[in-house]
């Protein structure tokens, strides 16, 4: 007799987790939450992920799979490299409900950073993150949008990626409206010095409402 399938798959528990994450903070977590979203106890998803720790992992390796989705979704809205650059910015704390569910969600990370698997997912995270800034930087130099030789486009990718984490991290701090015109200035500052002369025809400045 083959196996009872799964009415619930894995991928919703972990929606409902990150859910449980951005709502409760990391301390305050609990899988009996967790089981009240998806409407199953805590001792089947023990059964499921065989630990808290297991399910936790399970929700951070599965975010990282949007970071791919930000930036594939850039590329298929927009021409212009920079423009790309800007939107997968932009989007960054699109994913976020407010202020209080960055902070949660950032808290998990950071107090979870001490734990090398933890660490390991957040780095490769980064890492994604940071080489897609880098592609998109690159294809702006070979389009004319930023001026060659200026910056190591490595290092410049890594430092769009501080920026940026630092724009939605002040946001949450400030509590002053919606997280993009403040990603959105900083990347300006950031890269308004290295752009080549004026926007060129045919693309359109970043809706950063």
């Amino acid at each position: 007799m083959s196996p009872r399938p799964r009415r619930l798959p894995d991928s919703a528990i972990l929606d409902a987790a990150v859910k449980v994450v951005s709502r409760t903070g990391p301390e305050r977590f609990t899988l009996a939450d967790v089981g009240h979203e998806v409407g199953l106890s805590a001792a089947t998803l023990v059964q499921r992920f065989g630990s808290k720790r297991a399910l936790l992992l399970a929700m951070l390796e599965q975010t990282i799979n949007l970071v791919d989705e930000r930036f594939a979704a850039a590329i298929a809205d927009h021409k212009s490299p920079l423009d790309r650059l800007y939107a997968a910015a932009i989007n960054r704390a699109a994913e976020f409900e407010g202020p209080d569910s960055l902070s949660n969600r950032f808290a998990f990370v950071l107090l979870e950073l001490n734990d090398p698997d933890f660490q390991a997912l957040a780095a490769e995270s980064g890492r994604k993150a940071m080489a897609a800034y880098k592609g998109m930087i690159e294809d702006a130099v070979e389009a004319g949008e930023l001026t060659e030789g200026l910056f190591e486009s490595q290092h410049l990718a890594e430092t769009v990626y501080a920026v940026t984490t630092g724009s939605i991290v002040m946001w949450a701090m400030m509590r002053d409206g919606s997280s993009k015109p403040r990603t959105k200035r900083d990347l300006d500052t950031l890269l308004r010095p290295l752009r080549r002369g004026p926007r060129r025809a045919g693309t359109a400045p970043v809706d950063a409402g």
